[in-house]
């Protein structure tokens, strides 16, 4: 899978032309050697990616939905064909980029080698990456309906495989597509499941602080849109603190700025 590799680099180079070439020749290749779903559907999430960087909002959905449905046929299949099981995913059975997927870190553990040890991990995976990244592409199309209902769905699967980083993560991400919406209540909903799941990590994960950072962000953003500036305070504080912690630099300009903002008014008759 060197050509996806080489893609993924023209890609951070800033030749989506060129990456979009390779991956459009890959995906024949492909289909002329009935390569793996999981292969296939990652050269499918790379195109996706290259026509995003051309602002092809339509090609990115089509190719990431012809991803879903190369995984689909074999989805929950007992007995694969031998030459459907080879083994090749390149560094690790996750493609994420941030911003469009998860959070920066849990971008490098996705890329830190973890491999299933069994098809049908490496089919959820794929499935799940494909799923989550189609929910973007249609949430900054504006259909946040569906981009909720594929996230959604992209996190049961990582929930199969125990990956708990991955769910948290994408549950940040429904909750930033439900603001979106003006859904704050919904938005709520989606950030407490990720502020549960996050907390379930332990401490010294190296990803919680990150996923925690970003978590309580967008639990300040519904608070404030409720009304509850008090409440949005809170968050905001929380958010900072896991910010600095996990180097997030995004959401700590942003917790600072609403600190400064909103300075917490203390009752003088406390002291006395």
């Amino acid at each position: 899978m060197r050509s996806v590799e080489n893609a993924t680099t023209a890609l951070r180079d800033g030749d989506a032309d060129r990456a979009i070439k390779m991956m459009l020749s890959t995906d024949e290749l492909c289909h002329k050697v009935i390569a793996p779903p999981t292969i296939h559907g990652l050269a499918m999430r790379v195109l996706s990616d290259a026509y995003l960087a051309k602002d092809n909002m339509e090609d990115a959905k089509k190719a990431l939905e012809k991803g879903l449905s190369l995984c689909k046929p074999h989805d929950g299949r007992a007995n694969m064909p031998p030459f459907m099981k080879v083994r090749a995913q390149p560094r690790g059975w996750m493609y994420a980029r941030s911003p469009r997927f998860f959070e920066a870190r849990i971008e490098s553990f996705a890329r830190s080698g973890t491999r299933p040890a069994k098809w049908g991990a490496d089919l959820n995976g794929r499935m799940g990456d494909l799923l989550v990244a189609l929910g973007e592409v249609e949430n900054a199309m504006g259909d946040h309906k569906k981009a909720v209902q594929h996230m959604r769905q992209g996190a049961e699967r990582f929930e199969v495989l125990g990956q708990q980083e991955f769910v948290a993560a994408t549950h940040n991400r429904i909750a930033l597509t439900l603001l979106q919406a003006g859904k704050h209540e919904l938005a709520l909903a989606a950030v407490l499941d990720a502020e549960k799941l996050a907390g379930e990590l332990g401490e010294g994960n190296e990803h919680e602080a990150n996923i925690l950072s970003t978590t309580f962000c967008y639990k300040g953003r519904c608070s404030v849109m409720a009304g509850n500036i008090d409440g949005a305070r809170e968050a905001m504080t929380q958010a900072l603190r896991y910010a600095m912690a996990s180097g997030n630099d995004k959401v700590k300009e942003e917790a600072e700025t609403f600190l400064a903002e909103h300075p917490s008014k203390v009752d003088e008759a406390a002291f006395l």
